[in-house]
């Protein structure tokens, strides 16, 4: 009632793994480059994927940080500060793309299974 269910995702099957994701956030099929280029439709798509990408990588990077902080006060071993950015900012990357992506894996499982 006060939240409405958003259904972002395509009803036709046969979609691609492309072609799912590309709709449910463009709200058409295209190629992955959407993702980078333009602005879905709509605020509730924006905040769909945002969601699922930015909530497990703000955690993720909480958990880096404060790893990266902990090593550098009390270890004797200490890298260039090149690499340790270099590092450092690889993870953060990873950690919130890769969950988002493993995330929109289940769904469309889920869609190809037809739940």
């Amino acid at each position: 009632f006060f939240f409405p269910r958003l259904t972002i995702f395509p009803e036709e099957k046969g979609l691609s793994f492309k072609e799912f994701v590309t709709t449910g956030y463009c709200g058409k099929k295209s190629g992955w480059s959407v993702l980078l280029l333009k602005r879905p439709r709509g605020a509730g798509r924006l905040h769909y994927f945002m969601g699922l990408f930015l909530g497990s990588g703000i955690s993720f990077a909480g958990i880096i940080t404060t790893l990266q902080w902990v090593l550098i006060r009390n270890s004797s071993l200490f890298l260039n500060k090149t690499i340790w950015l270099t590092i450092a900012y690889s993870l953060l990357v990873a950690g919130a793309v890769l969950p988002g992506f493993l995330i929109l894996r289940l769904l469309y499982s889920s869609y190809k299974n037809g739940n």
